[in-house]
C-alpha cells in the first residue's frame, strides 16, 4: 500500500491485485504505527518478481494470495513512529524491503535480493 496523502488525511490509495490480471486502487485507513513501527510516507514503489507472481496468478510462495497488496520494495519518508521505536526520526528518508520467508542459503545469508 501507499501512503499517498497528507498527514492529515484519513485514507490513502492503495493498489490491490484483486485476482490474477485485475488491479483495483481503493482508498483505504491510513494505518497507525504499532508501539515498535514506523509510517513511511511512500514517495516510490519498486514491483519485484513475487508482486508480477501474484498478478499472474502463480506465486511461488504461499503469501500473500489475491487480493493482496503489491510493492515491498519502496522508499519515503518517516512521519509517524511508535512509543517504542529508538534511533529514526520524523522526516527521515527510508527504504523499505519486505521480510524474507524462505530457507535458501541466499535468505540466510542475508542476502535475498540474489535468490533465485
Amino acid at each position: 500500500m501507499m501512503f499517498t496523502g497528507t498527514s492529515a488525511s484519513q485514507t490513502m490509495r492503495a493498489a490491490r491485485i484483486m485476482a490474477p490480471g485485475r488491479v483495483e486502487i481503493e482508498d483505504v485507513a491510513i494505518p497507525e504505527p504499532g508501539p515498535s513501527q514506523v509510517r513511511v510516507r511512500i514517495a516510490g514503489c519498486g514491483l519485484c518478481g513475487s508482486n508480477l507472481a501474484l498478478w499472474s496468478g502463480r506465486p511461488w510462495f504461499k503469501y500473500p494470495t489475491a487480493p493482496g497488496e503489491p510493492g515491498h520494495e519502496g522508499w519515503g519518508v518517516i512521519d509517524k513512529v511508535g512509543t517504542e521505536v529508538k534511533g529514526v526520526r520524523i522526516g527521515e528518508r527510508v527504504a523499505t524491503f519486505g521480510p524474507c520467508f524462505c530457507r535458501i542459503r541466499h535468505c540466510r545469508g542475508r542476502l535475498p535480493h540474489i535468490g533465485p
